[in-house]
This record gives structure tokens, C-alpha cells and sequence, in this order.
């Protein structure tokens, strides 16, 4: 039987880029948050894979708060689809172009 995604996703060691990356997300994503809430008076409505992305994230930060600093790599992918997603929704609530994050790996 060939061996799925899940069977390969195992905790690895994070980086301090992985933590603070974890960590920045909060304000930002707090803050984007609150924009769309004022300039649409409404709260945000997450798209699927997005709505996935907070709970990997929160699960990570929330690992990172007991002071065990690893991650699985689902976790790390969705964080950076998180941050990524942020970054795009803040662009387009500011109206300035939409920047590209470049990881280091």
C-alpha cells in the first residue's frame, strides 16, 4: 500500500523564521480582519482552504506557546498560505499592489 500525504506528515523542528512567521501573522491577520469589518460592515467570510489555514496555524501557535517549537508540514504550508492570503486581502483593502512573499527555502 503506497504511503499517503497524512502518513508523511510527522512533526518536524521550526525554524525561528517558522515561529516568528507564526507569531507576525497574529496583528496582521487581526488587523485585516478589522479593515474588512469597517470598510464592508461585515466580518470576513473565509474560503474553505482558508478557514483550514487558521486552524493549522492556531494549532502551530498554540504548540509554540507550550514552548515545543515544531510543525508538521501541512501546518507549514497552510501557515504560508495564510500569510500569503493576508497579505493579498490587505492589498486589496489598501489598494496598493499585490506583493508576492518570497520563504527563504
Amino acid at each position: 500500500m503506497p504511503a499517503t500525504d497524512a502518513s508523511l506528515d510527522h512533526l518536524e523542528n521550526s525554524t525561528q523564521d517558522d515561529v516568528s512567521l507564526a507569531a507576525a501573522l497574529q496583528e496582521r491577520f487581526l488587523t485585516v480582519c478589522e479593515r474588512f469589518q469597517r470598510k464592508w460592515g461585515m466580518d470576513i467570510e473565509f474560503p474553505k482552504e482558508i478557514t483550514q489555514a487558521i486552524f493549522a496555524w492556531r494549532t502551530c501557535v498554540a504548540r509554540y506557546r507550550k514552548k515545543d517549537f515544531r510543525h508538521k508540514a501541512s501546518e507549514k504550508k497552510y501557515v504560508r498560505i495564510l500569510a500569503q492570503w493576508t497579505v493579498d486581502e490587505n492589498c486589496k483593502l489598501c489598494g496598493t499592489p499585490i506583493k508576492k512573499i518570497e520563504f527563504g527555502d
